[in-house]
């Protein structure tokens, strides 16, 4: 369910990746949170380089296992970021919707020491917005009624990318090197879409009656359908010398 409503990302933010990057022969490729492998997959398509992907959850571990079975290249290692550690250094730590997890303070220095020289931290993710302005203000209103919730926020998501780049500029261990955003639309229909916030983890824990408020908004349009806009975010930042 999760993947089939899930937009993998834009091809151009791979190709911008790999203009700045400087690859080493043997080098190997990091994903932090790998999920259900969307962004894995489209990683290792583009690079073909050998990948490290890390996933906390059983259930995506077990995914990822099945996903990449009869690709010796790929290593697939069921832990969280912060209990991670090796010896071998990457050029690339690529984290894909998963980097606003990661709780430990020292995480940038954790990262550091885990890049090659020159190495690049990638992070990138897409947000969800209502295309229709009618329909997300009706969508802004329930929120509020439920509890203020963040689904389909715009402010809200333009402030977590803010805070994201200024995390970035305050640490010493990175230099943020572009800074950029990709936009396209996707229609969902009432089926997709019902899949789609049933895995948001905005509300995964709310009540029955938010999602049925929802879902019966969408029932009263003409068509059925929902017109999203997908934005991309995308920083890339390179390894300083300490």
């Amino acid at each position: 369910m999760y993947e089939k409503t899930r937009h993998g990302y834009p091809l151009d933010l791979y190709r911008e990746v790999s203009m700045l990057s400087k690859f080493h022969p043997n080098g190997r490729f990091l994903e932090i949170g790998a999920g259900s492998g969307i962004a894995s997959r489209e990683i290792y398509n583009y690079f073909g380089k050998k990948m490290v992907l890390l996933e906390p959850s059983a259930t995506f571990f077990e995914q990822l296992n099945r996903k990449f079975n009869d690709n010796k290249n790929i290593e697939i290692i069921n832990s969280s970021f912060e209990a991670y550690q090796s010896r071998e250094k990457f050029d690339i730590i690529f984290a894909a919707s998963s980097f606003h997890w990661i709780q430990s303070k020292t995480k940038y220095k954790m990262l550091s020491n885990l890049l090659a020289s020159d190495g690049l931290l990638v992070i990138y993710c897409n947000y969800y917005n209502i295309a229709d302005k009618c329909l997300q203000k009706e969508i802004a209103k329930i929120n509020q009624e439920h509890g203020n919730i963040h689904l389909f926020d715009v402010q809200s998501q333009e402030q977590q990318i803010l805070e994201q780049i200024q995390e970035l500029n305050r640490t010493s261990y990175f230099k943020i090197l572009k800074s950029n955003r990709y936009v396209c639309n996707r229609i969902y229909d009432i089926s997709n879409f019902q899949s789609f916030i049933r895995t948001s983890v905005k509300i995964v824990n709310h009540s029955d009656n938010y999602y049925n408020d929802i879902i019966n908004v969408i029932k009263q349009r003409e068509n059925q359908e929902v017109n999203i806009q997908i934005t991309t975010s995308l920083l890339v930042a390179r390894k300083t010398k300490q």
